[in-house]
């Protein structure tokens, strides 16, 4: 019902979309068994960067559009550095672009999953952004920490966009100095980008990798 792809601008290794077969605009839409299955490749996508010593961050950005045609569900999952992927929710709580936006209440009787989306949004008329993200415990613990959350834009007062760029933005927040030397957009260049290697790789167009690269990350 859903399956893994490599994106297409990489911001690390592990850089994969999950997405379903079948057209829904948002996961919002998408039908609870749908979600079951796109929430087992993420934990699939998530062990598999524990396993190599990383958290990981999934994330769902929704801006409402004309045509819901022209919008196809896509869950980004990026492994990030254990000790970091838990400080997503602080970047997105303390983002400009998230003033007057509203944390919705989610389940905890139930596994973090993204099945909690399901039916969520009365209509498709409303933004919205949702994280997952798996790391060590920032309150001090020794253990890993599994966690979610759903903001919704469009109340009081605050804005309704979410700049194209946010979820690449978050990232690379995330990711340390030396995550220049393994971009794999950044194979080749690091010398050209230097420090500015964050602000070109914000722009996915910068990353676009070529089909050999493709298939090695694949």
């Amino acid at each position: 019902q859903s399956y893994i792809a490599i994106d297409k601008g990489p911001l690390t290794p592990s850089h994969s979309l999950v997405t379903p077969v079948y057209h829904y605009p948002s996961a919002t839409s998408a039908s609870r068994s749908v979600l079951e299955d796109m929430q087992r490749l993420i934990d699939c996508l998530f062990d598999q960067n524990l396993r190599a010593g990383l958290g990981s961050v999934a994330f769902e950005r929704y801006m409402p559009m004309q045509n819901p045609s022209a919008m196809h569900t896509q869950i980004q999952v990026v492994g990030v550095p254990l000790d970091r992927a838990m400080n997503a929710f602080t970047y997105v709580n303390s983002s400009e672009h998230f003033y007057g936006s509203r944390v919705e209440p989610l389940p905890t009787d139930n596994p973090t999953s993204i099945t909690c989306l399901e039916d969520r949004l009365d209509t498709l008329d409303r933004s919205y952004f949702y994280l997952q993200a798996v790391g060590r415990d920032i309150g001090g613990g020794s253990g890993f920490v599994h966690s979610h959350c759903l903001w919704t834009l469009g109340h009081g007062g605050g804005g309704r966009r979410i700049p194209i760029t946010f979820g690449r933005e978050l990232i690379l927040h995330l990711l340390p100095d030396s995550a220049s030397s393994y971009v794999p957009c950044n194979e080749g260049k690091v010398e050209m980008l230097c420090s500015s290697w964050r602000d070109t790789s914000l722009d996915w167009r910068n990353c676009v990798t070529s089909r050999d690269s493709e298939s090695r990350l694949a």
